[in-house]
């Protein structure tokens, strides 16, 4: 409700939540494909918005054979062009935080649920 918020540029954000709680909505709201979602005299901004989603249906075009942290660092991208390398440290300290700790990153794709 009453929602204002501002991306500056170059920013990468991640949505996450509980089954259910708005987080597939709020995407296709922002991609303005929910214009019920927007109240009399609100608006969405985003002449220049760049979205990313994955979803569960993507996971089935990843190798099954490769550990997680590896799909990490090989699509990771960081600076303007992307031409800093993430190493297995990095991009397990982030997978951490987004619940993906302990052994999680070493397993095969293949091992992990839909949701991590």
């Amino acid at each position: 409700k009453n929602i204002n918020l501002t991306i500056p540029r170059g920013m990468k954000l991640l949505l996450r939540g509980p089954n259910g709680a708005g987080k597939s909505t709020l995407l296709k709201a922002l991609r303005g494909n929910v214009p019920s979602m927007i109240q009399e005299g609100g608006r969405i901004e985003n002449d220049r918005l760049k979205l990313g989603v994955f979803t569960q249906d993507l996971a089935q075009e990843l190798d099954p054979d490769s550990r997680a942290v590896d799909l990490v660092t090989s699509h990771a991208r960081t600076g303007a062009d992307g031409d800093v390398t993430v190493s297995d440290e990095m991009a397990r300290n982030v997978m951490g935080r987004l619940g993906l700790g302990g052994e999680k990153p070493l397993r095969k794709v293949s091992a992990l649920s839909g949701g991590e």
